[in-house]
């Protein structure tokens, strides 16, 4: 029936403040009359947020690489991934080694400071007796070094004085003669050598020989050199040789039978000795050989051998030292001549222009040093000035430094978490040998996380730290979690041609939501809330920027209304003045259908604002027709 409304209520139970506020609904004159389609909405109150969206990943803000400070070996890991700890307790230990090391380390720095400190008190308490008797007594120097330059430099340009020429031409004969008398004793001594040395080389050999003739008459053996040098008795037992069975009297039977037999023995090439030698001593010589005299006899050879070659080895021990004596004489006479003639040549040499050019230089140079000990001394007298004050001063703060930071070090040896959290990866292991800064374990407090991510250039304008922001967590179904901007990057990131800026904003974490690291969210910032205004759809506005109007429907007439506006967002407008909560706004759409508008939570760019508090209705109005 034409004119009939039929009023239909539509609960929407559970919109939050920011949430949507409005839907349009499209209303049809008369049943299949699609021409005259046309959106109403109800105007109702609410706040208008202007908002932008990003993606982002969660990261823990507050996290800390726990670290020894000092190289060692890990004794103890008292933490495992996940563990959570409290504040102070202990996560790690290092060696006993190195904590007695960093010990040493603080009483070294203790001393150090104690020292710079004492040094400080000293220099604001003014100059000691001893400090007053040093700069004194550096002054009194410097005056006597300028004296010697100014008689040294008057003596240069004086030239050579008549008694000093005559004093040197006599130490030049003295050194020519001592040098002659030297060179002479030297030749006597060369001489005397002669055939000192010749003579003990002979005794050698004679003894030698004889040492030699007695293997070679008793035993057919010919010595070589080498065995010249070792003594009978370890030639002896090295061939196997005995005499007593080689001479002895038990060979003389045996040797005798063979003889009767006409059986004559034969070299044997296996043993040193010659046995047709033995066979001549023991079967054929009318003289029996006494083996105790032989080895007498020997021993005696050998000490007389081992005495002419110590003997030998004295006189050329002698003689050396000799020689060598008598060179150095030498040596030291031609220096001591060679002195005295450039000496001489010294005096009577003209002076030469660089030798009085030092010579003034040295006495200027005296004379700036007397200058400044006379100004050390006034310094001295005068006390520490605000520079020496000052530098004293930072050496002390330098020497604290140094102790706080060996303390410090003394104290991470048992290492202990810094906050209460959760511990993260543990990367060091009992019995590691471990660096200085390497990571022991990573300690994270689990409430203080940030969002990371990135805004495209179109939004990035609008977005600034300490905006409200309210964060959604993809893989926890309804969490929100609320934050607030922290930075906004102000360098851009192109990539394939798209600028985006990085953004970090800081969230507030339930301690009992259980979130990771890295997990993808979505942030919706609030760019501008508008409070406490009436909302209607963004396309009901008509008329002109400086006189807006929207068109009522009242009675089911449609009244077009001025009012005034305070802003809008994409889908919204907020009205101040001119409508009130409850009418019905008409709202331009397509022709035809059963068609709806609304703004998605998740819309890029923005999200509308308002909503009804606790719950509410849309109230939609059809034409029923005839």
């Amino acid at each position: 029936m034409k004119g009939l409304w039929l009023i239909v209520g539509i609960a929407v139970a559970g919109v939050v403040a920011t949430g949507v506020g409005f839907q349009g609904y499209s209303v049809a004159f008369g049943a299949g009359r699609t021409d005259q389609a046309r959106q109403l909405a109800v105007v109702m109150p609410g706040d208008l947020v202007t908002s932008v969206s990003a993606s982002g990943g969660l990261s823990f803000s507050n996290q800390r690489t726990l670290s020894f400070g000092s190289a060692g070996t890990v004794v103890q890991v008292l933490v495992r991934e996940g563990d959570v700890v409290r504040e102070g307790q202990v996560v790690a230990r290092l060696d006993a080694a190195t904590i007695a090391s960093l010990q040493k380390t603080v009483a070294q720095a203790r001393v150090a400071l104690d020292n710079a400190q004492e040094a400080l008190a000293d220099l604001k308490a003014g100059p000691t007796a001893q400090a007053l008797a040093v700069a004194e007594a550096a002054v009194a120097n410097a005056r006597l070094s300028l004296r010697n330059a100014e008689e040294a430099n008057q003596r240069l340009l004086d030239g050579p004085d008549a008694d000093a020429v005559a004093n040197a031409e006599a130490t030049v004969g003295n050194a020519i003669v001592a040098l002659e008398n030297a060179r002479r004793d030297q030749t006597i001594v060369v001489a005397s050598w002669a055939t000192t040395i010749p003579n003990a080389e002979d005794q050698v050999e004679t003894a030698g020989e004889k040492y030699g003739d007695f293997f070679s008459r008793y035993l057919g053996i010919a010595l070589t050199d080498g065995q010249l040098l070792r003594p009978p008795q370890e030639l002896l037992d090295k061939w196997g040789a005995d005499l007593n069975v080689l001479l002895g009297p038990g060979t003389y039977g045996s040797e005798l039978r063979k003889r009767e037999f006409g059986i004559l023995p034969v070299d044997d090439p296996a043993t040193p000795w010659n046995e047709m030698v033995l066979f001549a001593w023991v079967a054929l010589s009318p003289l029996r050989p006494d083996t105790a005299a032989l080895e007498t006899e020997i021993d005696a050879l050998w000490e007389a051998l081992e005495k002419a070659r110590e003997n030998l080895a004295a006189q050329g021990t002698q003689r050396d030292k000799a020689l060598a004596s008598a060179q150095n004489a030498a040596d030291k006479a031609a220096v001591a001549l060679k002195t005295a003639q450039e000496a001489l040549a010294d005096l009577t040499v003209p002076a030469d222009p660089l030798d009085l050019e030092a010579k003034a230089v040295q006495v200027t140079v005296s004379q700036a040093n007397l200058e400044a000990t006379l100004k050390s001394l006034n310094e001295t007298r005068q006390g520490p000035d605000a520079l020496a004050i000052a530098l004293k001063e930072a050496e002390v703060a330098s020497a604290q430094a140094a102790l706080d930071d060996a303390l410090d070090r003394l104290d991470r040896a048992v290492l202990k978490a810094s906050f209460a959290g959760v511990m993260g990866t543990v990367q060091a292991k009992e019995e590691q040998t471990i660096g200085a800064n390497a990571s022991v374990a990573t300690l994270i407090d689990p409430t203080a996380m940030e969002v990371r991510g990135t805004l495209d250039e179109v939004d990035v304008a609008s977005v600034r730290p300490g905006q409200e922001v309210s964060v959604a967590v993809d893989a926890v179904s309804g969490l929100s979690l609320q934050g607030r901007v922290a930075t906004v990057s102000s360098v851009g990131q192109s990539q394939q041609g798209i600028v985006t800026y990085p953004f970090v904003i800081a969230v507030e974490v339930p301690r009992q939501a259980a979130l990771r690291e890295g997990m993808t969210v979505t942030a919706t910032i609030t760019l501008q809330r508008v409070p406490d205004v009436f909302l209607v759809p963004r396309r009901a506005l008509r008329g002109s920027l400086a006189s807006p109007t929207v068109v009522v429907l009242e009675k089911g007439i449609e009244t077009s209304r001025p009012v005034t506006v305070a802003g809008s967002n994409d889908q919204y407008i907020a009205v101040l003045d001119g409508l009130k909560a409850g009418e019905v706004v008409v709202v331009p759409t397509a022709a035809s259908g059963l068609a709806t508008s609304s703004s998605p939570a998740g819309q890029r760019g923005f999200q509308s604002g308002g909503g009804l508090p606790g719950g509410g209705a849309f109230r939609v109005f059809q034409d029923g027709g005839r």
